[in-house]
């Protein structure tokens, strides 16, 4: 329904009307169409965070470095004192580079997922895993980075 106006020929009438059409021609594989590569999705949230944990221990410890050049800052000190001694620009920052870096591994599933949900990816894709194949072959690395 997203891909097309209410105008276009051819086009759901509305959530019902998708429904009965999609299962009429395509049967419930089509309702299911896509569902593999968004599942890999689920893990940029964990991604994220994990970069963004990691992020915080390094700028600490960058931090408590540069405060405490001759005892290399492990006295702990910043610890205590809560939040690690980073400022707010620390955590905007860390959280921006931690979404871009999870974004980043994680983008070509959505190129996947799109093109498995396309209108005619039944006739171009028999799989997930056809639709990486003939992406690398036709399109190389940049072709899982378009958009």
């Amino acid at each position: 329904m997203l891909s097309s106006g209410r105008s276009v020929p051819g086009a759901y009438l509305g959530l019902t009307d998708g429904l009965r059409t999609i299962l009429r021609d395509e049967g419930a594989r089509g309702l299911f169409r896509g569902l593999v590569p968004a599942l890999f999705g689920v893990g940029q949230g964990a991604l994220q965070f994990m970069f963004y944990e990691e992020l915080k221990l390094w700028r600490r410890r960058l931090r408590e470095r540069n405060d405490n050049p001759h005892d290399g800052g492990r006295d702990g000190s910043s610890e205590k004192a809560g939040g690690g001694g980073l400022s707010n620009i620390d955590f905007l920052t860390l959280s921006a580079a931690s979404k871009i870096l999870s974004g980043s591994i994680i983008y070509p599933y959505r190129v996947v997922q799109t093109r498995m949900q396309t209108y005619d990816a039944d006739a171009v894709y028999s799989s997930a895993r056809d639709a990486v194949i003939k992406i690398w072959r036709r399109e190389g690395l940049t072709g899982f980075y378009k958009g």
